[in-house]
């Protein structure tokens, strides 16, 4: 009874795995080298003076298609010169935006979680990456992502 019992189990394993298989195999994305998604990179950013700078100028040289980028460095209420530096940089590169958090009282999420999701909140990218703001990204980055 008990041998018939795993047997029965594992016929029933073995077409789960060969279902899910299946399902995985057509499941895989397009090949096509063209195809481009709109992409968004959100930068949380809380008294990142110091890092905030070699940050932007990497992503200010990211070889992806600037139509369908955009940056999203959110300001976390920094008391440095983190958001200044930031507005440099949106000043001068169309594709980076500054977004300044706010403390939201009302919800549960706190400091780099609440930056983040309120980054999130103002994306347009139909594929979200993220970065730390003392990171320093290759150029293509995106693309090898993506």
């Amino acid at each position: 009874m008990l041998a018939e019992l795993v047997v029965v189990f594992a016929v029933l394993y073995t077409i789960q795995i060969c279902i899910f298989a299946i399902g995985a195999h057509k499941a895989q994305y397009s090949n096509d080298p063209s195809y481009r998604p709109t992409v968004s990179v959100i930068i949380a950013a809380r008294n990142e003076e110091q890092n905030i700078r070699p940050c932007l100028e990497s992503v200010s040289r990211l070889t992806y298609p600037r139509d369908l980028l955009e940056i999203v460095v959110v300001n976390d209420r920094s008391t440095d010169k983190t958001q200044p530096i930031i507005r440099e940089f949106s000043d001068k590169f169309h594709f980076i935006k500054l977004h300044n958090a706010t403390e939201d009282n009302s919800s549960h999420l706190k400091g780099k979680t609440n930056a983040v999701t309120q980054g999130i909140d103002v994306t347009r990218g139909e594929v979200i990456l993220f970065t730390d703001a003392d990171c320093i990204v290759p150029d293509g980055w995106v693309e090898e992502t993506v």
